[in-house]
C-alpha cells in the first residue's frame, strides 16, 4: 500500500494543482460577492434617496421595508466573502498530514497508540476488515487514495497481447470447393400450402 517515491510525487503536484485551483475559484467567487455587493449598496443609497422624496404613507412603508430587505442581503454578502479564502497557511497544514499518510501508512500504524491504529484503518481501508476463523483475514477493500495510486503504480502492460485485441486470422480454405450437393427434400414440392384468412 506504500506508493513510490515517484508516484508520491506526481500525487503531491496533483494536490497542489487542485489547492491552487480551488484557490483561484475562492478568489473569483469573492471578486464576484464584492460587485454584487457594491451593487446591493447602490440599491440601499437609491432606494434612500427616493424614500426621502416620497410623500405617501404607502410608499414610504414599501420603501422601508425594501432598504430593510437590502441591509440583510448586505450584511449576509459581506460575512460571505469574509469566510470565502482559507486562512493562509493552511494548505501546507492539510498537505503534511495527508501526504505524510499516504506515504507511510504502515508507519504510522506501527508506532502510533490505538486510536491512531484505529484511524489508520478506517482512513485505509473503505469497509471493516473481515475475518474468517477458516482462512484468517479476507481480501480488503481499499480506501479510493490508496486504490488510484496502486493502480497508477501496476503494470497493466501485459494484459494486451502484442499484436492486439483481436485474435489472430487463420487462413481459412475455400469453402466452396468442400461443398457437396444437398438435394432438396424430397417432400418439399407435394406439401400443399396452408394460407389463413
Amino acid at each position: 500500500m506504500q506508493p513510490t517515491q515517484k508516484l508520491f510525487d506526481i500525487a503531491e503536484a496533483m494536490l497542489t494543482d487542485a489547492w491552487e485551483m480551488r484557490q483561484s475559484e475562492a478568489r473569483s467567487k469573492k471578486e464576484e460577492m464584492t460587485k454584487h455587493l457594491r451593487k446591493v449598496e447602490k440599491d440601499i443609497e437609491t432606494t434612500v434617496d427616493r424614500l426621502i422624496e416620497a410623500t405617501n404613507r404607502t410608499v414610504v412603508s414599501a420603501y422601508e421595508r425594501r432598504i430593510q430587505k437590502l441591509e440583510e442581503e448586505k450584511i449576509l454578502l459581506e460575512e460571505k466573502s469574509q469566510n470565502c479564502l482559507p486562512a493562509p497557511g493552511h494548505f501546507e497544514d492539510f498537505i503534511e498530514h495527508s501526504l505524510r499518510f499516504l506515504a507511510t501508512p504502515w508507519e504510522i500504524y506501527k508506532n502510533g497508540d490505538l486510536p491512531l491504529k484505529q484511524l489508520v484503518l478506517r482512513l485505509a481501508f473503505s469497509e471493516r476488515l473481515r475475518y474468517s476463523r477458516k482462512s484468517g483475514y479476507r481480501t480488503p477493500k481499499v480506501s479510493l487514495p490508496f486504490k488510484l495510486l496502486a493502480d497508477a503504480q501496476e503494470d497493466k502492460s501485459h494484459l494486451v497481447r502484442v499484436k492486439g485485441l483481436e485474435p489472430p486470422r487463420q487462413r481459412r480454405q475455400n469453402l466452396n470447393l468442400v461443398r457437396l450437393p444437398i438435394p432438396p427434400h424430397p417432400h418439399a414440392h407435394k406439401a400443399p400450402l396452408c394460407v389463413s384468412r
